[in-house]
């Protein structure tokens, strides 16, 4: 055997079948976790290990019960003083001395009602007054996912129509009401009591707001079926992002999630 063809066999046949069975594992690699990608596997178990990450962790934010509880409290008294974030909601020229929403929110607010666009909110509510003796009425609509969004889904399709059915009639047992996200619906039994009790305060409460577009469009559906004035309805959610706060459209939070730069998670998942 010639030299040359011993220094093929002991090196260079070795390098390229090296190379060709790295290239086979790099396909194999790309293509599974492309699959993963699109099923959603991959981004839970990413979001668990950077879970597991300390120095990574600070980004996602976990609530524990006995934070929401202590939160709860805390933005109760907020909404009961009047004590809002005018760096956020009024900067600029939108704290005027004449801006009447402005001299609003700055006075005392003694919710007698709440609404809760889900159950998520009706938590946040019972943490609020769970160690005073009055329990205020909580009316809890239900929110389901845009069945415009949802092309697909058959089963969000047929839950919606059978509550659109409930909201048109002459008695309906729900308002209904839409963003490009969800659909809410709320109990038709709120308007009647807002109608019947001209001097009832309003709480708008949510456990989450990403952009405030739903509190915003139900506070504003409510408030004119009802006949509201403006110092009888207020809009809170225990977090709120950026977004809903510069917008205005949330009176009160707890936390502010500045820039998205935390992923919270309530005891019962995370905020969506």
């Amino acid at each position: 055997m010639s030299v040359s063809s011993d220094i093929v066999r002991r090196f260079v046949e070795p390098f390229f079948l090296n190379v060709a069975a790295g290239l086979v594992a790099a396909a194999i690699i790309t293509i599974v976790t492309l699959c993963l990608w699109r099923s959603g596997r991959l981004k839970k178990v990413f979001n668990c290990i950077l879970s597991k990450i300390p120095r990574l962790k600070g980004r996602i934010w976990t609530i524990s019960w006995k934070e929401l509880q202590i939160g709860s409290k805390e933005l109760l008294k907020k909404i009961q003083e009047g004590k809002i974030d005018n760096t956020r909601l009024f900067s600029g020229d939108k704290k005027t001395e004449k801006n009447k929403l402005y001299d609003e929110l700055n006075k005392p607010f003694k919710p007698t009602v709440i609404f809760t666009p889900c159950c998520r909110g009706a938590t946040i509510a019972n943490a609020m007054f769970d160690t005073q003796n009055d329990r205020l009425p909580i009316y809890v609509g239900i929110r389901i996912t845009n069945p415009k969004s949802a092309s697909n889904d058959s089963t969000t399709k047929k839950a919606y129509k059978q509550l659109h059915d409930l909201s048109t009639g002459p008695d309906p047992c729900w308002l209904e009401v839409s963003t490009e996200k969800h659909v809410h619906f709320i109990p038709n039994q709120l308007i009647k009591l807002l109608k019947q009790n001209p001097h009832e305060k309003l709480l708008v409460l949510d456990d989450y707001a990403s952009s405030g577009n739903s509190q915003k469009l139900i506070s504003k559906t409510i408030k004119n079926k009802a006949k509201l004035r403006m110092s009888e309805i207020r809009t809170a959610s225990f977090v709120v992002d950026r977004a809903a706060a510069d917008h205005g459209h949330v009176h009160f939070w707890w936390k502010l999630n500045e820039g998205r730069r935390h992923e919270f998670y309530f005891p019962w998942g995370k905020a969506v």
